[in-house]
């Protein structure tokens, strides 16, 4: 298990080496000098708890507080000063800080304040998981269909972030839903502008300046008149860039201009252009990896990750895919002018261990196929059959070659069940309500199975013993 992280900030180097030096036992200490980066430092990686000086060069500790707790209100901040002075402490705790530690810090104290730290924001993830999810504008998801839980504290997210002008990257595999998410957030921020989309994958240079920025009659041949580009049409709305990590290295300095500055320039005019828009970027690409290789900026990464949502793949959120087989079919019957079909119980079966490398975009498709090869009021099960023979996908592994076998010993006929259990099991990633669908028993008599065959396990152990 990975240890905690602490990001550090503290400008005086000796008193950032002693803390770091606490803390190298049993935590990862990230060392922060300039408060001016501390976004950047979120940005880059995950943090369980911030140790902040109050006294900082750039912006002080009372300032920084806030901006860390309006982009990360669930990351306790403990602060540390110079100061003995108690109503500092009240009104630091009362602005959001978790603790307030005088220096010189006592070494024990500083490891039962980050301890205390970690178990309260522990807990208060498990609360916020078995909570049931009150969005303020539900309306604002309607397009999403999910019964997932990870998903509905996703929208909570978007909901609390949408206001915050700063940019957000939202990233997940194709045909996750990463333009949904973009509508959402646009719809969710209040903002009366439009949400104007554009995929700058494969576009150059001059191309996607003259799509983003639009350009003046005459600054190049084929200019007849003035066009305004998107991020004029977007004013006081959202601009959403699709598939980002395609952005050529020359227009990413624009792009960051543009994040920087709020200023772009149209092609053809030398004085600078004011930009009210909200942008929201989107990639399936690692960008880290891109980073690595020398074709994204770090900066302009840093300027997107304002917020950053991520879309988990439907091989995680297996929940969604009866529910979506339902929803897709009742669309399709609608659009095909028919009435509604059964779905086969094999169609679930089918998909119970397949990795959908295209998504719910994959499922989609398959569901409008197997309505329009319908055979007595049914779904076909056709389109279903040959998934097992597509080509795999990046991130969505192939089902691994069948361990079920006797070589040498005959098993009994309990330890062959035991084995057909296990097979089971291993097909459908440890899900049991698909490993019950396999084995052609109810979800119930496979969880007494595995009780039996755990306690038959537990005293076969202290047997041996």
């Amino acid at each position: 298990m990975p240890l905690p992280t602490v990001l550090v900030i503290e400008d005086d180097p000796i008193a950032m080496r002693v803390l770091c030096a606490i803390l190298r036992n049993g935590h990862q200490a990230v060392p922060c000098a300039d408060p001016r980066l501390v976004s950047e430092s979120l940005a880059a990686a995950p943090v369980d708890v911030v140790l902040m000086d109050l006294n900082l060069p750039h912006l002080g500790g009372e300032e920084l507080l806030p901006r860390i707790q309006a982009d990360h209100p669930d990351l306790p901040v403990i602060v540390v000063t110079g100061t003995q002075d108690a109503t500092v402490a009240v009104r630091l705790v009362k602005k959001g800080a978790f603790d307030y530690l005088v220096k010189p810090v006592d070494p024990r104290g500083l490891v039962a304040a980050v301890a205390r730290a970690l178990q309260v924001r522990e807990a208060n993830r498990a609360a916020a998981a078995e909570r049931p999810v009150a969005l303020r504008k539900p309306q604002n998801f309607a397009r999403f269909v999910t019964a997932s839980k990870a998903m509905q504290r996703l929208f909570e997210y978007i909901e609390a972030v949408a206001p915050s002008p700063n940019p957000v990257l939202v990233t997940g595999e194709t045909g996750t839903g990463k333009e949904l998410v973009a509508q959402a957030i646009h719809a969710a921020s209040g903002r009366g502008g439009e949400c104007v989309a554009c995929n700058v994958g494969g576009l150059d240079d001059a191309l996607l300046s003259d799509a983003l920025f639009g350009h003046r009659k005459g600054s190049f041949t084929g200019a007849v008149g003035d066009r305004a580009g998107l991020v004029e049409r977007a004013a006081g709305g959202t601009l959403f860039l699709d598939e980002i990590g395609d952005l050529p290295l020359q227009s990413q300095v624009k792009l960051l201009r543009l994040l920087q500055e709020q200023e772009y320039l149209p092609v053809g005019l030398d004085v600078p252009r004011r930009a009210d828009i909200r942008v929201v970027a989107a990639t399936s690409l690692d960008l880290d990896q891109r980073i690595a290789d020398g074709r994204f900026r770090r900066d302009l990464f840093y300027r997107l990750c304002g917020h950053r949502v991520h879309l988990p793949p439907l091989r995680e959120r297996r929940e969604d895919v009866p529910v979506l087989i339902a929803h897709f079919a009742r669309v399709a019957c609608e659009q095909a002018g028919i009435g509604q079909l059964r779905v086969p119980s094999a169609v679930l079966d089918l998909v119970a261990t397949y990795g959908f490398p295209g998504n719910v975009r994959e499922l989609q498709a398959l569901i409008h196929d197997a309505v329009s090869r319908r055979k007595g009021g049914q779904l076909s099960v056709e389109p279903f059959r040959r998934l097992g023979q597509r080509p795999g996908a990046a991130g969505a592994p192939a089902l691994p070659p069948p361990a079920l076998g006797f070589p040498g010993h005959l098993p009994t006929i309990e330890e062959a069940v035991e084995q057909l259990v296990q097979e089971a099991l291993r097909r459908s990633d440890g899900n049991q309500a698909a490993a019950a669908r396999l084995l052609g028993i109810s979800r119930q008599a496979l969880g007494q199975r595995l009780k039996s065959q755990g306690r038959r396990r537990a005293i076969e152990g202290v047997n041996n013993y």
